[in-house]
């Protein structure tokens, strides 16, 4: 019996230690923190919606986006309150709007995104709210986020000392249909520089965007990935509508390309560029961010 009691607990035990280690495996394949590089941007939407970017060796930014501003919101479907954001990602139960929607506008790649549990439609002034973020904002709220990304955002955003930001919350806006819209055009220029991610100015690798209808689209993806500190050399207009592609002439793939198909999900392959070093084929992404 004393065998057989022994065999068990070393049979547990390595059942145990097996699942700590598969799930330690896990985590870090799919955090998004461990692959965000020098910068890692974030959204936080509720009451008082913040874009964080947070960088490692450089300056963090906050911006604030007031209930009553009015974004665009890829996939055609308009200008929305920023209030009234999370009401529409429920109904049409796409989370990944949260991504759209805050990258398109900053020009930036949004990594994380973190939403109430129960959708709700905000009301306010539109002067926004500098509110502080605590253990509920990470831990409770819904999110793209692993459990390593939140315990990590934990410690940086609210149990470590270092929370200097440099806070954006002086938007720029045009009047339309008595509307305060958003100008991404006119934040693009003003915060060009702001949330590049200095590794792929170090790698140094371009992109040619491939389109087959829609230029402004093109132009909008072309805007977030130059935001992210990839050049764009050209928008080529094609005849051929193909799957969402990422093609690269490199013997291996570089850090630059498996990010950006990551971000957009679109499949990777080795192929003879011309123009550039890196290919991207829209495909589904024509849709997917078409804006007004």
């Amino acid at each position: 019996m004393k065998i057989k009691k022994k065999s068990f607990r070393g049979y547990y035990a390595f059942i145990i230690v097996f699942l700590v280690l598969y799930l330690g495996f896990y985590l870090i394949k799919t955090s998004v923190v461990l692959k965000a590089g020098d910068r890692l941007n974030l959204v936080f939407y509720g009451q008082d919606t913040s874009v964080y970017s947070i960088g490692t060796n450089d300056v963090s930014y906050k911006l604030l986006f007031p209930a009553e501003i009015y974004l665009s919101v890829p996939g055609g479907y308009g200008y929305y309150r920023t209030g009234s954001i999370g009401k529409l990602v429920s109904l049409e139960k796409k989370p990944d709007l949260y991504k759209r929607v805050f990258s398109a506008a900053s020009s930036s790649f949004i990594d994380l995104y973190f939403y109430p549990q129960i959708p709700t439609i905000y009301y306010g002034k539109e002067e926004a709210f500098n509110k502080r973020l605590d253990l509920a904002d990470i831990l409770i709220n819904k999110s793209n986020a692993n459990l390593l990304d939140r315990l990590y955002l934990v410690w940086r955003l609210v149990l470590s000392g270092n929370n200097q930001y440099r806070t954006i919350d002086d938007l720029p806006i045009k009047q339309g249909l008595n509307r305060k819209l958003f100008d991404r055009e006119a934040f693009k220029k003003q915060s060009q520089g702001y949330f590049y991610k200095r590794t792929y100015r170090t790698i140094r690798e371009n992109v040619q965007i491939l389109y087959t209808k829609n230029y402004k689209t093109a132009k909008i993806l072309s805007d977030v990935i130059e935001g992210e500190g990839i050049r764009v050399v050209d928008l080529t207009q094609t005849d051929h509508k193909n799957e969402c592609r990422l093609s690269y002439q490199k013997t291996a793939k570089s850090l630059v390309t498996e990010n950006l198909a990551n971000f957009f999900k679109c499949r990777m392959e080795k192929k003879a560029t011309e123009l550039s070093d890196i290919i991207l084929e829209l495909g589904k992404l024509e849709e997917e961010w078409e804006t007004e």
